[in-house]
């Protein structure tokens, strides 16, 4: 956001008051300056002038140019843009004087002329070329004013705006407000205890009652992306398309490139002042008063635009379009104004890959009542130029919004918050300038009433940093934090589920909820766990959702099929949920892994067996279950439901009581519901937790440094992984843990039914530190099982 000298001054009094200070203001304020720049010094000794004069050189480009500097002081230029003519004013640069790139004007010869000096274009002066149009670029600068300009022949360039000072500023995303000028004016206002008059807002332009009625549509698509949307009618006296010399100069110093029409010139320049863009059209141009906000597909891009009947009036964040535009012969400008969803305004604009006035404030959330600002500052602005007889009053066409911005909090929580000792009447001496701001209450208990612009405040914690923010950061005194030890009961249950959606969080997967009423018939079904009692709904709303689930698994894998429907085939979820009978609620987690994923920085591969029972263990980890007494046995083939594959699939148990089941789904079904090979886990942690709290046990730490060696297998995939463990480890010694650490296969390998497995083999002992000799001899004990069990070591 930048802000300039200039328009500051124009409503606030900045004697005695530095740039620097301004600038320690705006960064104490939050608002971090990153440049600063200085027109009044970047050229030396240039001046307005008149070409009374103008003659092309023959065989030339150039022309020779005489040129007014004082009542009685001409000088002749040799000039090459192709836009110098008799009549213009310019800005010169005699001889004598500098400009931006350091060059110092002498007497030349071109051609034979003499030429004293140079009439200047705004790049040579110091304007950067990205804000300036091709002509402006090729060109020299021509100004243009509705007063004399004759009264400025002769007189520096800071008779019209190019003495400016420009701040430009990096804004936190939550002072989205800032993109307002008046609102660092404010701020400033405050800080220096300056009065501020935005006269704008107190115009003369007296408001016609609203004769004609606009209707908006808006398309279902777009449901929810407007928040707020309203109207004005202006009826044009006077088109002269000629902007104001000190006001083209501000746009280019605010980043902002004319538009070649000097009515969304001035648009742009209410929109910088309040942060509310508008759209303006000829209003005689439309075919109905019926206006619709839809999607259009252009290039082969879906957009926002407003429509009449068909036809695009505007692609939102574009100019106008030709058909609609204001011009010269214009007698009645239609205003909309709209306060967008940054959501949907950001892919706007990355599908527009553009960035202006406009789309940089529809896609940052701000104030969604601002219209009424907005067309009183746009009226102040017409009314600048005499451009408008009368204008109709604003009208909301959707909206407004019920705007809460009171809120309640006391001197002692800002005090225990800060590390502070206000007072209420201090508290309010901080903000009796900031406008929109008041403070109500005589002792402790306050409301602290926000300018509805500071969609930012909501609650207390946002009250203590504003009043933080307006006291300076700096001033602050540091306090040694004091931490007060408070009793609470430990919940290890809780502590552990929250480490397991941690853990699955960071391996990948995805964190999904979803509905707990199921259909009777679904629940019946997938009852996995021979659970009795469900729990049904008197009056259900649909068979959908007649009784609570009493497993995640069919939710889970509905989630699935419903993303690989909308082209989303490669998923790794989770979902921690309770499920229910009328005896009460049992918490499980159900994992699920569909398509191809990458488990590594390596290539992608496909959801298997491995990958998700590794995620098992992991989880085994966690509850510090010992894995030698996990064992998975398959479920009897009487009791497989359809969609699941009869073979590879595991009811999990610790001992003799079953925690869950770890499946890859039926490859029919797969095929039927055109899904990946699909592996869904579900464990009842209720049940797991009671299981490590029955087998708790104190294990003494090994002092003596462990050893950890790996090995990778080359294995069927139908081997069982636990079988595969359970011979391979058979007879070892001193083992005191094992992870698969790594899945590997191939295309060659799925042709034959293979996979490469990596697991990490870890040796210790209580009474002595093991060597080398005696992990050999452990590790050969390995290799001969492997080889016995006829699986490759790779």
């Amino acid at each position: 956001m930048i802000l300039t000298r200039n328009w500051l001054q124009k409503f606030m009094d900045l004697s005695g008051i530095s740039n620097d200070e301004i600038s320690v203001a705006l960064n104490s304020l939050g608002f971090e300056v990153e440049e600063t720049k200085d027109y009044s010094k970047l050229n030396k000794g240039l001046v307005i002038g008149k070409v009374v004069e103008s003659e092309k050189i023959p065989d030339s480009h150039l022309t020779v140019n005489k040129v007014q500097l004082g009542e009685k002081k001409f000088v002749q230029i040799v000039c090459g843009a192709p836009n110098v003519k008799e009549g213009i004013y310019v800005i010169v640069a005699p001889i004598g004087s500098t400009i931006a790139a350091g060059i110092t004007m002498d007497e030349r010869e071109l051609l034979g002329y003499k030429s004293e000096g140079m009439i200047c274009s705004l790049s040579e002066i110091g304007v950067s070329p990205s804000v300036l149009t091709e002509e402006e670029q090729n060109g020299i600068y021509i100004i243009e004013s509705y007063n004399n300009l004759d009264a400025l022949i002769g007189k520096g360039v800071d008779a019209i705006g190019f003495d400016d000072y420009i701040w430009d500023m990096d804004l936190t995303l939550n002072r989205s407000d800032a993109l307002s000028s008046v609102q660092l004016l404010k701020e400033l206002g405050n800080y220096f205890h300056s009065q501020t008059d935005f006269y704008r807002l107190d115009n003369k332009v007296k408001d016609k009652k609203n004769i004609e009625d606009i209707n908006l549509k808006i398309a279902p698509s777009l449901d929810g992306a407007v928040n707020t949307a309203g109207y004005s009618i202006f009826m044009i006296d006077n088109y002269e398309d000629k902007l104001n010399v000190e006001t083209d100069l501000w746009l280019k110093f605010n980043n902002c490139k004319s538009t070649g029409n000097y009515l969304y010139d001035l648009a742009n320049v209410m929109a910088i002042e309040i942060a509310q863009p508008v759209i303006l059209i000829d209003y005689d141009k439309l075919k109905s008063k019926d206006i619709s906000l839809g999607t259009s597909t252009i290039d082969d891009q879906e957009l926002v635009a407003l429509k009449d009947g068909q036809s695009i009036i505007d692609v939102i964040g574009l100019e106008v379009e030709n058909k609609y535009r204001v011009t010269d012969k214009t007698k009645q400008v239609l205003a909309i104004y709209f306060n967008f969803n940054p959501v949907i305004m950001r892919t706007q604009q990355k599908r527009l890959n553009t960035s202006n006035v406009a789309l940089q404030r529809y896609i940052k959330p701000l104030y969604a009542n601002k219209f009424e600002d907005a067309n009183e500052t746009l009226k102040d602005i017409f009314d600048d130029y005499a451009l408008i007889s009368s204008a109709h009053k604003l009208e909301y066409l959707l909206g407004p919004v019920i705007v809460h911005n009171e809120i309640e909090t006391s001197v002692s929580y800002l005090n225990y918050t800060l590390g502070t000792e206000f007072n209420i009447d201090e508290i309010k001496d901080l903000f009796e300038d900031l406008q929109g701001f008041e403070i109500k209450g005589r002792s402790d208990d306050m409301t602290f009433i926000c300018d509805p612009n500071r969609i930012d405040i909501t609650g207390e914690k946002e009250v203590a940093e504003e009043v933080a923010r307006i006291y300076g950061y700096d001033r602050i005194i540091p306090k040694p934090l004091v931490i007060k030890a408070m009793k609470h009961e430990q919940d290890l249950n809780a502590d552990l589920q929250k480490k397991v959606t941690n853990y699955l969080i960071g391996a990948g997967l995805m964190n999904i909820k979803t509905y707990s009423l199921v259909n009777e018939e679904d629940n019946k079904h997938w009852n996995l766990f021979n659970l009795k009692k469900p729990v049904k709904l008197m009056s259900p709303l649909s068979n959908l959702h007649e009784v609570y689930r009493m497993s995640l698994g069919k939710s889970m894998i509905d989630i699935i099929q419903s993303n690989s429907a909308k082209g989303n085939k490669n998923l790794k979820l989770f979902e921690i949920a309770d499920v229910y009978t009328t005896d009460g609620r049992q918490t499980h987690l159900a994992w699920a892994l569909s398509g191809e994923f990458n488990s590594d920085f390596r290539d992608r591969q496909e959801a298997n067996f491995f990958y998700l029972k590794g995620i098992l263990e992991d989880i085994f980890d966690l509850y510090n279950v010992d894995q030698t007494k996990v064992s998975y046995e398959l479920i009897p083939t009487n009791k497989v439901i359809a969609e699941i594959h009869p073979y590879q699939n595991a009811k999990i148990k610790i001992g003799a009581k079953t925690i869950g089941f770890i499946y890859c789904l039926n490859p029919r079904y797969e095929e039927k519901n055109k899904l990946g090979k699909t592996f869904v886990g579900e464990i009842d942690l209720g049940t797991l937790f009671s299981v490590i709290n029955e087998t708790l046990t104190i294990k003494e730490v090994s002092k003596y440094q462990a050893s950890s060696r790996d090995i990778s297998l080359e294995t069927s995939t139908d081997l069982a992984y636990q079988e595969l463990i359970k011979e391979l480890l058979d007879g070892v010694d001193y083992i005191t843990d094992y992870k698969l650490i790594d899945i590997y296969q191939s295309e060659e390998m799925k042709k034959e039914n293979k996979i490469a497995l990596s697991i990490s083999i870890t040796f210790n002992n209580l009474t002595n530190q093991l060597n080398d000799a005696t992990i050999n001899g452990q590790w050969d004990k390995i290799l001969n099982n492997a080889k016995e069990m006829k699986v490759k070591v790779r």
